[in-house]
């Protein structure tokens, strides 16, 4: 890492110092820009060895927890948003363009643009997910699963699977 990473990694953490709900280990490589929008009340582990590509975009709102495992790595243009809960494994691979959204808007309510319906994610170790994939709320993705590129994940994945769409797994050793 050199000194610009350096900077860059101080910079990016340095508003979150002091809240103790907040643990993220500096042992990051962040290639360009990395986007952390967390909320005082919200609670957010980041392991060792986070690698972060260009454009990529974490928030964890109001009393949102997110834990990401050791050795996780987003590619470019991907956005976390977390109300409720994310859990993210060690090991894991995130493609470029990725979403991740642990809520819907409440479409039904006249507040929809600022009310949400919540549901936690959990990820597994081992996991890949492929380019332009989009994760949704109240989904378990089982330990070394591969999401196809392009899919929109709406169900619960079982581990060693390969997820095409809702009609389509293929189990693998």
């Amino acid at each position: 890492m050199n000194w610009k990473q350096k900077r860059n990694i101080k910079k990016i953490l340095k508003p979150y110092r002091k809240n103790n709900n907040i643990r993220i280990n500096e042992n990051m490589n962040i290639t360009e820009s990395l986007e952390l929008d967390l909320s005082p009340e919200s609670t957010v582990t980041i392991g060792s060895n986070f690698i972060s590509k260009r454009n990529v975009s974490i928030r964890c709102r109001e009393k949102g927890i997110l834990k990401m495992g050791d050795n996780v790595f987003f590619n470019n243009n991907c956005v976390l948003t977390c109300r409720e809960k994310i859990q993210i494994g060690n090991n894991v691979i995130i493609g470029p363009n990725v979403a991740i959204f642990d809520h819907d808007h409440n479409y039904k309510s006249p507040n929809r643009a600022t009310e949400y319906i919540c549901k936690e994610i959990k990820i597994g170790d081992n996991v890949w997910i492929g380019a332009n994939a989009c994760v949704l709320k109240g989904v378990t993705i089982g330990e070394n699963a591969v999401i196809a590129a392009g899919a929109v994940v709406s169900e619960n994945v079982e581990n060693n699977t390969i997820y095409f769409d809702r009609n389509q797994t293929k189990k693998f050793q």
